[in-house]
């Protein structure tokens, strides 16, 4: 799953347990202190990097969640950012005090990102895990809990919608 300029690009791996797992590539200069992964599992709590804190917000609450200093809703509404098919989002978010955020350029080996050509598993333990099945959208914050990352749609589901565009289109004439 990449953003539509691909600062952050994120690649998801399942285990043999069941359990998903979590590697963020970020460009030079990009830090990405909460990332907000989607799926449909109300269990598995999520875990992260040490002193990063993880859990699990449901669709229905996510315009009271308080991510940054930002509310769901003032970040977004939950179908803007997410599937319509999706109920759940896991939530990594860094420390609150002296973030130490994941970047290209962290000198700590657990805060530095991971480079695309390195996503060869199982030839890494991913720091962003979570129980259930594969996810479908991502949103990547900065410290001021503004978008700096998010994905963008599969090729199928925007040539579905492009298609029903085509037809409503047709249908006019």
């Amino acid at each position: 799953m990449s953003s539509a300029d691909d600062r952050v690009v994120v690649g998801e791996f399942a285990d043999q347990f069941g359990d998903v797992g979590y590697e963020v590539d970020v460009a030079s200069g990009i830090f990405v202190h909460i990332l907000i992964v989607s799926h449909n599992e109300p269990f598995g709590g999520p875990s992260a990097p040490s002193g990063w804190s993880s859990f699990n917000v449901s669709k229905d609450n996510w315009d009271t969640e308080i991510f940054a200093g930002r509310t769901g809703a003032q970040i977004g509404s939950f179908e803007s950012l997410f599937r319509e098919v999706d109920t759940n989002v896991a939530v990594y978010i860094a420390p609150d005090v002296s973030p130490q955020a994941l970047s290209d350029t962290n000198i700590d080996p657990d805060l530095e990102d991971v480079e695309e050509s390195l996503w060869i598993p199982p030839s890494f333990v991913p720091r962003f895990r979570r129980g259930g099945g594969t996810a479908t959208e991502f949103v990547a914050l900065d410290l001021n809990g503004m978008i700096i990352g998010q994905s963008v749609p599969e090729p199928s589901a925007t040539l579905l919608i492009l298609s029903g565009s085509m037809v409503f289109l047709r249908r006019r004439r």
